[in-house]
C-alpha cells in the first residue's frame, strides 16, 4: 500500500501571502485611480452635454436617457443579479451628482 505524502509546503508561506496581498492591493489602487479620473472626464463631459442641452432649451435631467445608458450597461447581465444591480446604483449616484454639480456648479461632498 502506498503511503500519502504530505503536502508541500510553500517555505515562508505566511510572508508570501503578505506579498501577494499587497500586489493585489497595488493594482486595486491603481485600478481605483484609473476609475477616478474616468469619472472625473465623464463629469466634465456630461457638463458639456448640459450647456448643450441649455441652448436648446431641454431640461438638464433626462430620464429616459438614464434608462437607455442603464440598459446598455446591463446588456447581458441578470437585471436582478449583483453586477447589475452595483452598476444601476452607482451609475444613479453619478447621474445624481451630475444634475447636482451642474445646478450648483461643483460637486457635493458626501
Amino acid at each position: 500500500m502506498k503511503q500519502r505524502r504530505p503536502a508541500k509546503r510553500k517555505p515562508n508561506g505566511k510572508a508570501s501571502t503578505e506579498a501577494r496581498l499587497l500586489r493585489l492591493r497595488k493594482r486595486m489602487d491603481l485600478l481605483d485611480q484609473r476609475i477616478a479620473r474616468l469619472l472625473l472626464t465623464r463629469l466634465a463631459l456630461s457638463l458639456s452635454i448640459i450647456a448643450e442641452k441649455s441652448t436648446l432649451d431641454r431640461p438638464v435631467h433626462d430620464p429616459k436617457r438614464e434608462r437607455e445608458v442603464l440598459a446598455n450597461l446591463t446588456k447581458g447581465l441578470n437585471p436582478s443579479g449583483t453586477p447589475a444591480r452595483l452598476l444601476t446604483t452607482v451609475y444613479r449616484e453619478i447621474f445624481r451628482q451630475t444634475v447636482e454639480s451642474a445646478k450648483t456648479g461643483k460637486l457635493r461632498r458626501g
